[in-house]
């Protein structure tokens, strides 16, 4: 018998909460996999944006010391002018990534919609509101849910 649903206790603080893990549907998981590759896409492109400012400040850092031996004024002007320009382009790379970094992946959003999708039960409720007082962050929430739902299917 291939069984979709696990009854499972979760206790916090000497508190039970009485759940339903339940199988996402298909669409449920296709819902939960675009938004995982939207938040992926974004990592992507701020270990991207990240290499290039490391790549950058180490070029304008070996420039910096170019530019102190040369001593024909032209070439120094030049190279002056080129080491403003990766500098620019530094400041505009990290502003980027400031934008980035409010997009980027929180395992904890991925986790509250994995929570949303899969938990349902009497206890739901309660353990939203447990979790709100208590701080308890939805990714530890769900580790502690998988780990209930491992041992309910070695049950079986």
């Amino acid at each position: 018998m291939i069984k979709t649903k696990y009854d499972i206790t979760l206790e916090i603080d000497e508190q039970k909460f009485e759940l339903v893990y339940v199988n996402p549907s298909k669409s449920k998981q296709e819902d939960f996999k675009k938004t995982f590759e939207t938040y992926n896409a974004v990592i992507e492109e701020v270990q991207d944006k990240q290499n290039e400012i490391e790549f950058l400040n180490t070029q304008i850092s070996l420039n910096a010391d170019l530019i102190d031996t040369l001593e024909d004024k032209d070439k120094k002007l030049k190279a002056l002018g080129e080491q403003r320009k990766s500098i620019d382009k530094l400041k505009t790379l990290k502003d980027e990534l400031k934008i980035l970094g409010k997009k980027e992946l929180d395992l904890d959003v991925l986790s509250k919609e994995r929570f949303t999708i899969c938990i349902t039960g009497d206890g739901k409720e309660k353990l939203i509101k447990a979790i709100e007082d208590k701080s308890i962050n939805y990714y530890e929430l769900m580790d502690e849910i998988d780990n209930l739902v491992a041992k309910a299917k070695e049950k079986k």
